[in-house]
């Protein structure tokens, strides 16, 4: 029903958006178009300040040379220099009353008649831009001396750089040209300048910062306004897709936003939060005795999102039975190859008291059992520590029905927060977890091995089990062995890791630990220290 009222709400937005679509792309497609041409008309000016800035320093190496002259020599450096330029067309020197020019460009010796006619300058930090006569195709580029000394003029083909950025669906029509400060064109298109008469026109003109000219250019305003504008079948069905999905997404933030319950019972529906498996190693025997089954948002992004940041949502809202029943499914599929060949692996699910202490939590777990490939022989329930258990009662009746079952239960994080001894008396668990706090303390904190050490002893005489949790370093398996801890799991042997690589681990690691004869050389391998984080194989003497 919500997610009618949602879809209903984003159709009225649509059609009230829908109107002024035509409007819109037209803005729109004006405004692209003038961004296209100021950029074309800022690119030129570009091209063309990097061509006289190479033009200018050409020059000033001719006269550091001496090379100012028309003598065959200097000629000849000319050519070299305009076959290594990028930018020039050639050099030209007055020499007294002698004008001539690089080898490679028309003659030897150039008549002076193109100094004297056309010969239009502009100064700006003693640089002087010449408008050149048209076979020459470019503009003259020289720096102004007080010595007397003859001109070199480079000559830039400018008229290359005039067009050649304007974006071809619009160059039909246009017009540009490079315009010196005193209104001298140096070089431009055919047309520019023209009487247009009554066609309306748009101009853009972009000046240099370096140098005393602009870049001209414009174009006929229908270039840049399309005064109907009709939409084809494929833009109208686009726009009004486009605009549907905007008024969702309003609608959907705003008006009336996914709630985080809704956004976290999605994720488990499409199983973005999956199964992730962390290996409890057996310390007597050195094989893996279990897998717990932690969960991973792992967000279409790639993004995995640990169950720090949505579990404590999930609990809040109701959705805990909702995502275990998910695992359960997901841990029999992935996992279906271990469960057929392993009859003594298990896989440990994290459920919080709350749930665990539901009236209908045995009956939904044995169907969500069923639903899947796993035994309740192969599982083991651990209750969470994340809340107290109100009702021991019934937690003890939980425990039994399961138990009867074939499911083994562990109480979670024992020996802090909510479960002491008192909670392991009243439920009868099959295992206890000693939580991580007191790991962190061996070998060395007396205190810490003195409250392992009674846990331990009070486990093995109600008939329980023993597992060490967040084992980080070699000293504390040692530890736990003298302590006879029966299991340990931590980031010292394995971290969690997703289905794929838990059997590709579990597989390896039994091969290996097969291949070793003997209970003491599993040990050894056991407690082997490297330094740093030990992968599963190593950890557990494979």
């Amino acid at each position: 029903m919500r997610q009618l009222l949602q879809f209903g709400i984003s159709v009225i937005l649509t059609a009230a958006l829908i109107g002024v679509v035509s409007v819109a792309y037209n803005q729109a497609a004006h405004h692209s178009k003038l961004g296209t041409l100021n950029g074309s008309a800022t690119a030129a000016v570009k091209l063309l300040d990097s061509s006289i800035a190479e033009a200018i320093s050409v020059g000033d190496l001719v006269r550091a040379r001496g090379q100012e002259s028309c003598s065959v020599d200097s000629r000849d450096a000319f050519d070299q220099l305009v076959f290594l330029s990028t930018q020039l067309k050639a050099i030209i020197v007055v020499d007294g009353d002698m004008t001539c020019s690089s080898s490679g460009y028309a003659a030897t010796k150039v008549s002076s008649d193109f100094l004297k006619e056309g010969a239009q300058y502009s100064d700006a930090n003693a640089i002087r831009l010449w408008t050149l006569p048209d076979q020459y195709g470019g503009v003259g580029v020289s720096r102004i001396v007080d010595d007397g000394a003859s001109d070199v003029i480079a000559l830039i083909s400018a008229n290359t750089y005039v067009a050649a950025t304007i974006d071809p669906d619009i160059i039909t029509g246009a017009n540009a040209a490079f315009v010196l400060d005193n209104g001298e064109v140096m070089v431009g298109t055919p047309s520019f300048g023209t009487d247009t008469g009554a066609i309306k026109r748009h101009q853009f003109t972009v000046g240099s910062a370096l140098y005393p000219y602009a870049y001209m250019l414009d174009v006929p305003a229908t270039h840049l306004w399309t005064e109907e504008m009709a939409l084809g079948p494929a833009m109208s069905l686009l726009v009004v897709f486009v605009f549907f999905l905007a008024g969702y997404l309003f609608t959907t933030r705003f008006i009336m936003p996914d709630r985080p319950s809704d956004i976290i019972k999605r994720a488990i529906e499409s199983g973005e939060i999956q199964p992730y498996f962390q290996p409890v190693l057996d310390l007597n025997t050195g094989g893996i005795h279990s897998f717990e089954v932690l969960s991973r948002w792992v967000k279409p992004s790639g993004q995995i999102v640990g169950p720090s940041e949505f579990i404590a949502e999930v609990e809040r809202y109701d959705l805990s039975p909702f995502l275990l029943r998910s695992l359960i499914k997901q841990t029999g599929k992935s996992m279906e190859k271990l469960i057929d060949r392993f009859a003594g692996l298990r896989f440990a699910f994290n459920v919080a008291p709350d749930t665990f202490t539901e009236t209908t939590f045995v009956v939904n777990f044995k169907h969500a059992l069923e639903a899947s490939c796993i035994a309740p022989d192969r599982v083991t329930i651990e209750v969470t520590e994340r809340q107290e258990i109100t009702d021991l009662a019934q937690a003890r009746l939980t425990t039994q029905e399961l138990q009867q079952m074939g499911v083994h239960v562990a109480i979670d994080d024992v020996g802090t927060g909510h479960n002491g001894l008192s909670t392991i008396t009243a439920m009868a668990p099959n295992e206890i977890k000693i939580d991580k706090y007191f790991i962190d303390g061996l070998p060395d904190n007396q205190r810490a091995l003195s409250m392992v050490r009674m846990l331990v002893r009070t486990a093995h005489s109600l008939g329980m089990k023993t597992v060490a949790e967040g084992i980080e370093n070699h000293k504390q398996v040692e530890a736990l062995m003298a302590l006879r801890v029966d299991f340990a799991q931590g980031f010292h042997m394995a971290r969690p890791v997703s289905a794929d690589a838990a059997i590709g681990l579990f597989c390896e690691h039994y091969e290996k630990l097969n291949s070793r004869v003997g209970h003491k050389q599993v040990n050894e391998m056991i407690l082997t220290d490297t330094g740093e984080e030990m992968d599963l194989v190593t950890a557990y003497a494979a």
